[in-house]
Formats: structure tokens, sequence, C-alpha cells
């Protein structure tokens, strides 16, 4: 058998370092900024746009102008940083925009950067906070083998593990790109990672795409083999599901979708597929095998699952289904395994502001896992009523949380200052606990991470935000 070793080519350095560019000049100081983005519109940027790596990832917006009807399109967007785009999604009540230009960062904190841009759907420069959701801070992990020589007597032909050899890792969403080396096993880990994207590891001059969901993932195993190759991700059924909010105390079943691509060169004409499920997950619809037929290559084929699973011991379990699949011309197996991450416990952070007044407040929740979900009581400007946005429940861990209020703003005799009050995992006080409420300095300072106040599960508290004032909590749940 033919032992894989270290086949970075010294052309493909060359093309990635060049695709990729260097980002001299970003490290040390706190008021660091991007390069301007030229002229924006669906898409993001332009091709001279040079944003810093350190903002590469996904942030959400809070907007800091006075404008309900602008807020509303803009509070809570998500923005995707590449070194030349920026990628602006929708907001939580539907709306989409066109992609920013002229724009620049002022960071000010390590998840807090303030922006300034030229937002193409209202011809207006539009000054906001974007605060860290999802970017290089997570990892994830895997196995490649190979196969030695293969002949049609060979039943199981995947499986030799490729020890201490070097595999090309590239984001295919910011096309940023490093090496991985694996260890005796096989085994590797890929650091700095952001979780969510798609990552191409090219290993034995195969190209094969791996989906890290969230961090910590097991993306299972990539063979390096020749003629019919197979890999298999996971993905929920739908959109609206995140797989960091997944509990397994709730028993509610979860659907997701298995993908089986060949990555390969030739057909497979007769696959068939087997899973075997981890002892606390139940299956409530699909099937554990299969035929899945011909499969061209770089083509899939999809298994639909509903799951649910078990209560579980720690505050979270990953859970893996392991992957058979079979090419019964060939007589050759592949074993992959696809992982979920289940959560023990769900917590609700609870805000209220004075609705009588048609005061409202909005911020983040960002869990200790570092992603940031946006909130928003609901209020009323002009004919147009606006809804609550709740990110709903969220999983218990022992670390610190952050809840941050901002964005409240000031315009001659209009003010989006507000009384509030939030409740974690209770309710909060309601606005008619508001009245005489004047201690308009309660848990101050705590405008920074650092000078968060410390609140604990089963609190309920009451404050005021002024304009242009950012209130920070750190709240501790203990174990659940």
């Amino acid at each position: 058998m033919k032992r894989l070793t270290k086949i970075i080519l010294i052309s493909m350095l060359f093309a990635f370092f060049n695709a990729c560019g260097s980002d001299a000049g970003i490290d040390g100081g706190s008021d660091k900024t991007g390069g301007s983005g030229g002229t924006g519109g669906n898409g993001g940027g332009s091709n001279y746009a040079n944003y810093p790596k350190e903002f590469w990832g996904e942030w959400v917006e809070v907007s800091s102008i006075f404008d309900y009807n602008i807020n509303s399109g803009m509070d809570g967007r998500t923005w995707y940083i590449t070194k030349n785009s920026i990628k602006v999604g929708r907001t939580a009540s539907g709306g989409s925009h066109q992609s920013p230009s002229n724009v620049t960062f002022s960071r000010e904190s390590d998840r807090l950067v303030k922006v300034s841009y030229r937002d193409g759907s209202y011809s207006r420069n539009i000054v906001s906070y974007l605060y860290a959701s999802r970017i290089a801070t997570s990892s994830f992990k895997g196995n490649i083998v190979g196969d030695g020589s293969v002949t049609r007597s060979v039943s199981r032909a995947i499986g030799f593990p490729l020890g201490n050899s070097a595999a090309w890792m590239r984001n295919l969403q910011n096309n940023d790109a490093f090496t991985i080396t694996t260890d005796n096993d096989g085994n590797y880990t890929a650091d700095n990672i952001i979780a969510g994207d798609e990552y191409e590891i090219t290993v034995g001059g195969q190209a094969t795409v791996v989906l890290p969901n969230v961090d910590g993932d097991d993306v299972g195993t990539i063979a390096v083999t020749s003629g019919v190759n197979f890999k298999a991700t996971i993905r929920p059924q739908t959109n609206t599901t995140d797989m960091d909010l997944l509990f397994a105390s709730t028993g509610t079943g979860y659907g997701f979708n298995i993908t089986i691509e060949n990555t390969g060169t030739t057909d497979c004409t007769a696959a068939t597929y087997e899973l075997e499920l981890d002892s606390d997950l139940t299956l409530n619809s699909g099937a554990l095998s299969n035929i899945l037929g011909t499969i061209e290559p770089r083509k899939t084929k999809t298994i639909t699952l509903n799951l649910s699973c078990v209560p579980i011991q720690n505050e979270y379990e990953f859970k893996k289904i392991k992957v058979k699949i079979k090419d019964n011309i060939n007589n050759k197996s592949w074993d992959d395994s696809v992982s979920i991450k289940f959560n023990k416990a769900s917590v609700r952070f609870r805000v209220q502001a004075d609705n009588s007044k048609n005061e409202h407040v909005f911020g983040l929740i960002v869990v200790p896992n570092g992603k940031a979900y946006y909130f928003s009581t609901p209020y009323t400007y002009g004919y147009n009523s606006y809804p609550a946005v709740n990110p709903g429940a969220m999983p218990w861990y022992s670390k610190d949380y952050l809840v941050v209020f901002m964005g409240a703003k000031v315009s001659g005799a209009h003010s989006t200052e507000a009384v509030y009050s939030l409740g974690i995992n209770v309710t909060p006080y309601y606005y008619t606990d508001f009245a005489g409420f004047l201690d308009v300095a309660n848990y101050e300072p705590n405008d920074t991470e650092d000078t968060a106040y410390r609140l604990y599960i089963g609190d309920k508290i009451m404050s005021y935000l002024h304009k242009d004032d950012i209130d920070y909590y750190r709240v501790n749940l203990g174990t659940p």
C-alpha cells in the first residue's frame, strides 16, 4: 500500500496566497479601520475593497439613527464580511436591502465595531454598531483515510488512516486558506474557523467539501480514493432551525437532511446506505437503510430524517450518526459519520419596555460560544406596527452570557430613550411597575464588557437606556 505524504504543491500555495492577500497592519491598537467598499449593490462591496481579516465573518447590526422605518429594516440584519465584499442578510421582519458601500470600521471592543457606510436603499449615510456572531473563533475535527490498491474482491476498500499528512483547507465563503496536518491515526483539528461556513479540504489531489455546523463539530471521514468516492454532510431541513439551539430535554423532533455527495470522478450506479444512530437518538420518521441509486460525479442524494434526543447528562453533547455507503457494483464501502449537538436545558431572557408610551428597547443576547441573537420589544411608528423580536429559548450553559442594550437615539423632540426591565428566566417588571421610576443610573457604569453588571438566574432588574448608551449585563446561570 502506498502511504500519502505531504502533497501541498508550491503552485497551489502561491495561488491561494495571491487570492487571499496579506493583512499587514491590523495588529495592535483599539481603533482599527477597514478600507472603503466601492459602490455596493446586491452581492456587496467591490473588487478593490480590502477589509482586514479581523472583521471577516458574520456580525449582527444595530443601527444608530433615528428613523423607525429605517430601523425596522436594519436592526438585527446580519453582515457577512470577507476581504473584498460585504453581504447583508435579511432582517427578522423579512425585509431585504442593497449591500452597503463606502464602509469604514472603528473597533469599540473585541466583539463590538462601529461602522459607517452609505446605504443604497435609503440613499443616505448610516452609522451602526456591529456585534460579532460568527467569526473565526471556532474549531472542528475530522479524519482522513485512503484505500491502497483496490480490486473487486476487496469488500471494504476505504479505511486506511492517512497519518502525518498535510491537507489544504479553504473557506468557501471568504476564501481564507491554510494547511492542516493529521496525526498518526489520520485525525485532524481545524482551529480559528467560522462555524456554519463550508470548507473545502484538498488532499491527495482530491477536493472534498465539509460543513462544521457548530463549534467543536466532528465532520466525519474524508476518503482519498480513485473513481467513485463519497462524503456525507448534515443540515437542518429548514433555514429557521439553528443547529446551536437543539434541545434534548424537550422531546421535540427536528428535521434533518443528510446529503450524500459523489466526490469522485465516475458514476456510482448502485449505491445503498445504512445508518446507525447514537443510542440516545430516536428516529421519528425516515429510513435507516435504503437504495440511493446512481449518483453521478459531484451530484448528491438526500436522506431525510426526523430525530429527537433523550435527556442528557452534560450541558451539551454531540450525538453521532454512522453512515455506511456501499457501491455494490464495484464492491467498495465507505464509513463516514455526521454529528448533531444537543443541549441539556433551555433558558429565556425576557425584556419589557413601556408599551403604553410606545417606548421600546433592543439589543443582543450573546451566548458563551460567541453567537449573538437580536431582540426587540414591540413598537408602533405612524401607521406601522413592528412586533417583538424574541430569539426564544437559549441553551443553558454554566459560562457567562452577555445581554447588551443599545441604540437609544434623540432627534429634536423625538427620543427612543426608555426605561426597561430584564428578567433572567423569570417575568420582568411590567410597564405599570415603571411608574415613579427615577433610578436612571441603575447599574452604571456598565458601558463595556469589562464593566458589565453581574446577574444570576432568577434576577430581574429595571434600568434606563439614554442616548448613545450601551448597557452590558454579564449573566451566570449556574449548572443546569
